[in-house]
C-alpha cells in the first residue's frame, strides 16, 4: 500500500485551506534521489517497479487536508458547556469542513502521478468519503472526529478509508483479472 503527503511534497507548502485554517509547520518538499529526475517520474517508476516485482499495490489518493486542527478546534468549541445536550447541539452545527475546490487545486499535482502508474493495481480515493458531495470535505460527525489534528486521519476517519480498501480489494479479488 502507498499512501503519503503528496500534496505537501509535491507543494512545498504546509496546508492554508483559505478559510482560516492554516497548517503549522516548516516548509516541506521531496526530491527524486537521482537529481536528473523529476520527483514526478521517480515516483512513478518506483511504484511501478514493485509491480514488475510482483508486488500487490493499493495506491490510496491524497486524503483531504483539513488546515483546522479538529481535535483543538472541537475540543474549544465543547468546553463551553458541560451539559451533554448542549454539547450535541454544538457538533451537530460544528463546521471545520474544508473546500473540494481547495482539495482539488492543492493534490492536482500528487492526483497527477498517481494517475499515472500503470499496472494491475488498486487505487482508492479517500475524497470519495470525505468530500462525497463535491462542494466540502467533512472532518467529523456529530459523534466522531474524522481527524487527529489538521491532516492526520484519526481511528475515526482511517476506519472509512480502511473500509473503502476492503471494498475494493473484495470486489478485486472477484475479478478474473487479480487471479
Amino acid at each position: 500500500m502507498y499512501l503519503t503527503r503528496l500534496p505537501l511534497y509535491t507543494s512545498g507548502k504546509r496546508f492554508d485551506n483559505g478559510e482560516g485554517g492554516v497548517e503549522a509547520g516548516d516548509k516541506y518538499w521531496a526530491k527524486a534521489a537521482d537529481p536528473s529526475k523529476s520527483l514526478k517520474s521517480a515516483v512513478i517508476e518506483g511504484l511501478e517497479s514493485w509491480l514488475e516485482n510482483g508486488a500487490k499495490l493499493v495506491l490510496v489518493y491524497p486524503v483531504p487536508e483539513a488546515g483546522w486542527n479538529v481535535k483543538y478546534e472541537a475540543q474549544r468549541a465543547l468546553q463551553s458547556t458541560r451539559s451533554l445536550a448542549e454539547k450535541q447541539v454544538i457538533m451537530k452545527t460544528l463546521d471545520l469542513s474544508t473546500s473540494f475546490d481547495a482539495f482539488m487545486e492543492r493534490s492536482a499535482a500528487a492526483r497527477d502521478i498517481l494517475d499515472n502508474v500503470k499496472g494491475d493495481l488498486i487505487r482508492v480515493y479517500p475524497s470519495d468519503t470525505f468530500c462525497a458531495d463535491k462542494k466540502r470535505c467533512v472532518t467529523h460527525s456529530t459523534e466522531k472526529l474524522y481527524y487527529y489534528d489538521d491532516d492526520h486521519l484519526s481511528t475515526h476517519g482511517a476506519k472509512l478509508v480502511v473500509a473503502d480498501l476492503f471494498k475494493k480489494l473484495d470486489s478485486a479479488s472477484k475479478s478474473p483479472d487479480m487471479n
